[in-house]
């Protein structure tokens, strides 16, 4: 992580504005609704950060499997998508990097880390009901997702083999929006 000046970084869940060279949503996520009628995709995806540059007026931060974001000093929320990147960073847990198609705002969150799946079955023609060992509740995974074959190899495979897997989700109706392997696997420091 370089700077070029120092930032209070405070922790706390806000959306901000922020500028995201090239797009930071999945090329392949429609942004009308689905063919099931449900509502549009949100543009979310786990990115691990690789680096952060601190410069006068704006934070940008790199990420190992997409488009860097920008984020813009005085933009409410700045310091705490700050404080998220440089958390993921040195930690080495991905973020929940969010964009909304129609004004640009991006959101980065904190992925959810679990010790594995429990349970992966099917709950109607249109979605599989999740069950992860550590977090309390149902998920569940739409079939029309635009990553589905990738997100219910990963989730099959951490049934099958106690993997632990990182994973973010839409609240209320609790959709799964990307789960990737913990490339750690373990429990480490908690993260």
């Amino acid at each position: 992580m370089t700077r070029d000046s120092s930032h209070s970084l405070l922790v706390g869940i806000v959306v901000v504005a922020v500028q995201c060279a090239g797009g930071c949503g999945r090329a392949d996520a429609p942004a009308e609704k689905p063919a099931s009628g449900g509502e549009p995709w949100p543009n979310v995806r786990l990115m691990h950060v690789i680096d952060i540059q601190q410069h006068d007026a704006e934070t940008v931060v790199h990420f190992l499997e997409g488009p860097e974001v920008q984020l813009q000093l005085g933009t409410q929320g700045y310091d705490d998508y700050v404080a998220r990147a440089a958390k993921s960073f040195e930690k080495r847990q991905p973020l929940a990097v969010s964009t909304d198609q129609m004004t640009g705002t991006t959101r980065l969150d904190l992925a959810d880390k679990d010790p594995g799946v429990q349970q992966v079955t099917d709950h109607d023609n249109r979605t599989l009901r999740v069950l992860f060992k550590g977090h309390a509740g149902i998920y569940y995974l739409r079939k029309d997702h635009p990553e589905f074959a990738r997100i219910k190899r990963t989730l099959d495979q951490s049934a099958k083999c106690g993997t632990w897997v990182w994973f973010a989700a839409s609240l209320p109706a609790s959709d799964l929006d990307d789960v990737l392997p913990d490339e750690l696997d373990g429990p480490g420091d908690k993260r």
